[in-house]
């Protein structure tokens, strides 16, 4: 419930809030949830494990790491960059994606190893003025309710722009343990439904409000956005007129067009890799020595993690990779555009360069006998690495 205090606590209030977000826009949350009495939900609910991986997601939103079409469920589980070996988990493809009333929903692919279940997710606002908040209604896999805790942390109830995050979009995504009586299942149904929240009145947002400020502003016909959290919102009591930080979009119905956006998609449970490829032990470079670390075809697409080690500065002016035919020539088609494709930092171990590789669109019979992943260098030299396929 929405709760009343002086203009002076507003004053006092609205300061602390405010110089606390300028730094680090997620802080809102906390200090919201401390003025209220609350403990902040991640100490009590995760672990120290999900609680980085949670604050790792919040800054990669924050400064704009990923892009729309690069955000995919392996940056949502690793990021960009890890100092650790990236596990070669199956993902699936989804690519599917809902709009309605302004707003957009994505999901571009999912993991499900039979007790484990991810997926990343992509939320915009299509027509950012004004903002609008997402709140999640329903997740379930196979009609069972499925825990989406994550969701809730990272994209649930945040005005999308906000003053703090220009951004009109917010990326996050799900990991999951199932529950047990889903477990092991062949394939999920997943079914994720949440209302968007589009202001009907117009908005007014500002990071220095007064008290007379914001009840001129809200008398004048606007939503009053403090923070990117909340809004004000005034009664008429026997005192007169009282405001209030309302507690949340769901508490004024009336102040909104709701809109329910749905999306769904089955998972099937990661198989065993079809074919693993034997490729050279080491390709002798005049730049130094490559080899592969995976090189695979599954169920879930073509994997190849490539490994350089320098012999000189060439491989640190490296313009692409290709995947190309064992000739040299580029494989052409949706199917070989990858959907997974970063540098992996080895934290300087061995000298080495790694860059992993996927094309979950890809399928064996789709591949030429031979196929390299070949680097390309700023001056336009190729270096093939080729694999015999068949």
């Amino acid at each position: 419930m929405s709760r009343k205090i002086s203009d002076a606590e507003f004053r006092e209030t609205l300061d602390r809030r405010l110089s606390a977000l300028q730094p680090d826009p997620w802080m809102a949350r906390k200090v919201r949830n401390l003025a209220r009495g609350k403990e902040e939900p991640m100490k009590k609910r995760f672990s120290l494990g999900i609680v980085i991986l949670i604050a790792i997601l919040a800054i990669s939103m924050s400064v704009g790491i990923a892009t729309v079409t690069g955000w995919d469920v392996v940056r949502f589980l690793y990021g960009d960059r890890t100092v650790q070996k990236l596990p070669e988990v199956e993902t699936f493809p989804v690519h599917t994606e809902v709009s309605s009333g302004g707003a957009l929903l994505r999901v571009e692919s999912a993991v499900y190893d039979g007790k484990h279940l991810a997926f990343d997710l992509y939320f915009e606002n299509l027509e950012p003025d004004p903002p609008i908040e997402c709140k999640l209604d329903e997740l379930t896999a196979n009609g069972i309710p499925v825990s989406a805790e994550k969701i809730v942390e990272t994209i649930d109830n945040v005005w999308v722009p906000n003053l703090y995050d220009p951004n009109p979009f917010l990326q996050g995504g799900e990991s999951v343990i199932l529950p047990e009586e889903l477990q092991g299942k062949e394939i999920l149904h997943i079914c994720l439904k949440v209302r968007i929240y589009r202001p009907i009145d117009p908005v007014y947002q500002s990071r220095e409000l007064t008290p007379e400020e914001a009840a001129a502003k809200t008398e004048e016909g606007y939503l009053v956005i403090v923070d990117p959290y909340d809004f004000i919102v005034y009664r008429e009591e026997e005192e007169g007129w009282q405001w209030d930080i309302a507690g949340g979009v769901t508490e004024y119905p009336e102040k909104f067009r709701i809109e329910t956006l749905e999306i769904a998609f089955d998972v099937p449970k990661g198989s065993e890799v079809s074919r693993v490829f034997q490729p050279q032990p080491v390709y002798d470079t005049a730049h130094g020595t490559a080899s592969y670390d995976v090189a695979a075809i599954t169920d879930g697409g073509l994997r190849l993690t490539l490994r350089l080690h320098p012999e000189d500065d060439a491989f640190s002016r490296i313009r692409d990779f290709v995947l190309t035919d064992g000739d040299g020539t580029p494989l052409e088609g949706d199917r070989f555009i990858p959907d997974v494709h970063m540098r992996v930092n080895t934290d300087g171990q061995d000298n080495a360069l790694v860059f992993r590789y996927r094309w979950s669109l890809a399928r064996l019979k789709d591949l030429p006998d031979t196929i390299s992943l070949t680097c390309i260098l700023e001056d336009g030299e190729q270096l093939a690495f080729p694999i015999q396929v068949r």
